[in-house]
């Protein structure tokens, strides 16, 4: 029992930082679109 609590706040860690992440790539890609179709 001594490792139930830390291993579920290791897993929502992750799961925070894997959100994070994808919204970064999502941004990323957003931007870079639109300032390709700026440049067009």
């Amino acid at each position: 029992m001594k490792y139930a609590k830390p291993t579920r706040v290791f897993v929502k860690k992750n799961r925070v930082i894997q959100t994070v992440r994808f919204h970064r790539k999502a941004i990323i890609a957003a931007n870079l679109s639109f300032i390709y179709e700026n440049r067009r």
